[in-house]
């Protein structure tokens, strides 16, 4: 078998184990799965062009828009949320880039300081509480843009805080929900 194939079939198997942790395909449509893994493979792809904070969050912004436009919820087929989106993402990136590496090892290295913590519910309350953050939403189907940037803000505060000044947020992601969802 050719290297291409074995490499192809290893992203393949990377982000069908990176979309499937996040546990949100049952939220959505059947079928959305392969929308969502391509709308992922396509976003990993790209990281290559990546080079600043700068780029990365309006190609974020972008993937969570286009998300929020094709997907749909189960329970009554409305279009999935901010949070959704962002969540999809971000978790998938923690699988991919952040523990296995892709696209490319030195690609990895230079984007992993702008991934962004994956917001599930138990992280959404614990930095609501302490951060005594203005967010009406109780579950990520409430999240927005606005309410997302918040938590971000406030995971950016908590890493400092925490893990001490400039830790990355994907590793406060890591501590977070290792505390949080065990």
């Amino acid at each position: 078998m050719p290297r291409s194939e074995i490499d192809q079939a290893r992203l393949a198997n990377i982000l069908d184990m990176a979309v499937g942790f996040t546990a949100m395909l049952r939220v959505f449509r059947p079928g959305s799965d392969g929308t969502i893994r391509t709308m992922v493979r396509r976003f990993l792809r790209d990281l290559a062009d990546v080079r600043s904070r700068e780029q990365f969050a309006p190609a974020h912004h972008a993937f969570c828009a286009r998300f929020k436009q094709r997907i749909r919820r189960a329970r009554d087929g409305r279009r999935a949320s901010y949070g959704h989106a962002a969540k999809i993402l971000n978790v998938s990136l923690k699988v991919c880039v952040h523990w296995c590496g892709l696209p490319a090892p030195s690609v990895a290295a230079r984007v992993r300081p702008f991934l962004q913590v994956g917001v599930d519910t138990p992280i959404l309350h614990y930095l609501k509480k302490h951060h005594a953050l203005p967010i009406r939403a109780t579950t990520i189907a409430g999240i927005g843009r606005k309410e997302y940037r918040l938590l971000q803000q406030a995971a950016r505060a908590e890493a400092d805080a925490r893990l001490g000044p400039g830790a990355l947020l994907i590793e406060l992601d890591d501590v977070l929900w290792r505390e949080l969802n065990r």
